[in-house]
């Protein structure tokens, strides 16, 4: 008995501390992981892509064993396919286990936006929990961190960047 409520106040105090973590990047530049474009093998920088391609970015962070994140996957797949979003936003889906796995996860459920996160996992985004989502404006700062609502919380994003231009 006191192992299990030692262990509730543990995790209480580490989701609360993941729940800050999260909260403390919005606003910010959002920081820097190595990634893997699953489908060419090629590797780039978060900072490179945002850089390359101007756009709000949404990325969702997940791994193979998460019964939760397949829906996900399929939820950003069929955003990205959107013509209202196509050309308007970056949709990046972020495996955080081993390449190999990755990739045949990837192909099995012919995810195209597909990327693998390579070397530190990312945890300067307060990743706790998976899928975690990650909203980016235009400009490369992080709008909303983990608890990301699609697609409202891009349609808000969108429109501010229609006012801002």
């Amino acid at each position: 008995m006191i192992t299990v409520v030692a262990f509730m106040i543990t995790s209480k105090i580490s989701s609360r501390r993941a729940e800050q973590a999260c909260a403390a990047l919005v606003g910010q530049e959002a920081p820097d992981i190595q990634l893997i474009e699953q489908a060419s093998g090629s590797t780039t920088t978060l900072k490179e892509f945002l850089a390359k391609n101007k756009k709000p970015t949404v990325i969702d962070f997940y791994q193979n064993f998460c019964p939760a994140c397949g829906p996900a996957a399929e939820k950003i797949e069929q955003l990205a396919g959107d013509e209202k979003y196509k050309d308007k936003v970056n949709f990046m889906l972020v495996n955080m286990g081993s390449r190999d796995d990755a990739v045949k996860y990837a192909k099995e459920r012919n995810l195209k936006d597909a990327w693998h996160g390579h070397g530190k996992p990312p945890s300067d985004y307060g990743v706790m929990y998976i899928p975690h989502k990650v909203l980016i404006d235009s400009d490369g700062k992080v709008v909303k961190n983990y608890k990301v609502e699609l697609p409202s919380d891009l349609e808000l994003v969108l429109n501010a960047s229609k006012k801002e231009s």
